[in-house]
């Protein structure tokens, strides 16, 4: 019990992080800053900008659906609604070898994306953005430097463009 304590816990910092991003008074002297969640995929850490996450959510039901596409997990409810759930990883090409405990909801959209870790919040300068060195993977155009370490900043509408592009093909598959 104490691990669904902690996790309650966390979340209703986050929760209230976020809310505080919305309320407290911009300082027109300070500098600007970007506000991200720090995420893994596997072993390897990621950002998500939270201007583009609209929820967040831990270990949600997410019933199957049958489709050609092995990135679709199925839909799961979140914030009152259904939402198709990706795996992120998967959709990044990566291989997907821990089962998605998280989700992040797309800032406007029913598109649920579906990571294994989650580390926290970061607010750092505008400057620990750079661009990628190779911008050709989609939704990955930049990356954050923090602290020593490197994470590839994961453009969430990218993704959904993407996606957008493909439809999906339910029912039998094969």
């Amino acid at each position: 019990m104490e691990t669904a304590e902690r996790l309650q816990s966390q979340l209703l910092e986050l929760r209230q992080s976020f809310d505080r991003g919305f309320s407290d008074p911009v300082s027109a002297g300070a500098p600007e800053r970007e506000n991200l969640l720090a995420i893994r995929l596997g072993p390897d850490p990621y950002a998500l900008r939270l201007s583009e996450v609209a929820a967040l959510g831990a270990d949600r039901t997410i019933t199957p659906l049958p489709s050609d596409r092995p990135e679709l997990l199925g839909i799961a409810g979140l914030r009152g609604a259904i939402v198709a759930v990706y795996d992120l990883a998967r959709l990044l090409g990566k291989a997907s070898s821990e089962t998605p405990r998280w989700l992040a909801l797309a800032q406007g959209s029913l598109t649920a994306f579906a990571f294994s870790g989650f580390e926290g919040q970061l607010q750092l300068p505008l400057d620990a953005v750079a661009r990628a060195q190779d911008p050709g993977q989609r939704g990955l155009f930049e990356v954050v430097r923090d602290a020593g370490v490197s994470r590839p900043l994961i453009h969430l509408p990218a993704l959904i463009l993407a996606l957008d592009e493909r439809p999906i093909r339910t029912g039998k598959v094969g």
